[in-house]
């Protein structure tokens, strides 16, 4: 009898690092039109004139407005948004390898689309069909690492998921200052796809999810042994559903069972603070925002900004040797409130070094909580039954309001600048609050609802 693995093994790093490449194509698709939107709107005579001549031989399509940029932004989001919710049936059906099998399919498909899109028609599709990858990707990405890993490394593997989304900022912001040219900046979806097309062809020889594969054992009637395939799994089982069968979204959302419904409402919560607390918006727009204070240099600005998160980020696996989960996130919401305050000090007096080292402190401060613990929380809280559930409808929420937050960013920030009191950085005080009440709510209701694991 085979016994779960209590060592990483090569089959296992190869797995681990499979998979969360998926979501460095997330990190990635955030920021991608960040960099190069000065190309992609032509900004500068120029850039419009070199457009115009490619656009008369049909090769790319004429300039696009403030308005078209902002829809083929929001399809991103809006792709992410309706596969997040699928992302639960998906994975349990078909298991979590196919699942991000079809991730990297849609990736591969739109970062194609738009690399030769000829109009906005085909720039919307091409978004929507990246975002749709991805919001795959930030599902099903958590729970295989979290089902793979031995029980001593659950969490720090765990920090994989964010760490590589951080990658994929940094890369496609890297990218950004060669290929922001007229034409060039179609190479960074390609860039993509050739990503997604190595991770498809390394596929078949990726393991499949022993936590997977011992739940569609039991719904196929056949007989193995739980601890054979994981000793943890005896301990996680749902008593409203004895077979133990993974629950679906549904039957999460209308559960009977106390513990349960108190996990989910910690993985919801979670991921809302995540978000409300105006990550998002730094990330997509953080050109924008600095441009106000650095007007030539806010390029650099973004690549710093996702240089810290890196290191930051891999060190928050070491930080959840010594601390809770909860504690970490407390700590991040809290430090993200007083950053953000300063920020909007800074920005509203014109405070140039200052205001950088305030949004740099904001992102570090996510990156120590809020940006890698928020995946760990589902495999820590949450039984394998219910994992993909909770995966979904947590990002499901993630989604929505990553959304909502986006598309309401600008037009808020542009009109709260016009208030009595203050200037262009009110916006910030907006998300100080919104961190503030997030370490509040989460110091009081955040609530393991079972054993804790042990953490290497």
């Amino acid at each position: 009898m085979a016994s779960h693995p209590q060592e990483l093994t090569g089959q296992i790093m190869a797995g681990v690092a499979w998979s969360a490449m998926h979501t460095l194509q997330h990190g990635y698709h955030i920021t991608a039109l960040n960099g190069i939107q000065g190309a992609v709107m032509c900004s500068g005579l120029e850039n419009r004139g070199s457009h115009q001549d490619h656009a008369n031989h049909n090769v790319v399509p004429a300039c696009l407005d403030l308005y078209e940029f902002g829809v083929i932004s929001s399809a991103f989001l809006f792709g992410g948004l309706l596969s997040s919710l699928g992302a639960s049936y998906i994975s349990n059906k078909y298991g979590r390898r196919a699942a991000l099998q079809i991730s990297s399919g849609l990736v591969l498909l739109g970062s194609i689309a738009l690399s030769i899109a000829p109009d906005l028609k085909w720039a919307l599709f091409a978004r929507l069909c990246v975002g749709g990858g991805c919001g795959i990707a930030t599902v099903v990405t958590p729970l295989y690492l979290g089902e793979t890993a031995p029980p001593a490394y659950k969490n720090r593997l765990g920090i994989a998921n964010q760490s590589f989304i951080v990658l994929g900022v940094l890369l496609t912001q890297s990218l950004a200052i060669p290929l922001s040219r007229p034409y060039l900046w179609r190479f960074v979806p390609i860039v993509s796809a050739v990503i997604s097309f190595l991770l498809l062809a390394a596929s078949p020889f990726i393991q499949e999810s022993s936590i997977w594969l011992q739940h569609r054992a039991r719904k196929d009637g056949k007989e193995l042994d739980a601890r054979e395939s994981d000793p943890l799994l005896n301990d996680e089982a749902d008593p409203s559903k004895p077979s133990n069968e993974m629950l679906s979204a549904w039957e999460l959302l209308h559960t009977a069972q106390p513990t349960l419904r108190r996990a989910l409402y910690t993985v919801l919560l979670v991921q809302l603070s995540q978000q409300v607390c105006g990550i998002s918006p730094v990330m997509y727009f953080s050109h924008q925002i600095m441009s106000t204070t650095f007007p030539t240099s806010s390029k650099m600005i973004a690549l710093m900004i996702a240089a810290v998160k890196v290191p930051v980020t891999f060190a928050s696996a070491l930080l959840l040797k010594k601390y809770k989960p909860k504690q970490l996130l407390v700590l991040s919401a809290g430090l993200m409130s007083i950053s953000a305050f300063c920020l909007a000090i800074s920005m509203n007096n014109g405070w140039a070094i200052p205001s950088s080292v305030a949004i740099i402190a904001f992102v570090l401060s996510f990156s120590i909580g809020l940006g890698p613990v928020t995946w760990v929380v589902i495999g820590d809280v949450m039984p394998s039954s219910a994992a993909s559930a909770a995966g979904s409808l947590g990002l499901f929420l993630n989604w929505f309001t990553n959304c909502l937050v986006g598309v309401i960013f600008l037009p808020l920030r542009d009109a709260m600048a016009h208030l009595p009191i203050g200037g262009i950085g009110n916006i910030f005080f907006c998300f100080g609050a919104t961190c503030l009440a997030s370490c509040f709510v989460m110091r009081k209701l955040y609530t393991v609802a079972k054993r804790e694991r042990p953490l290497a």
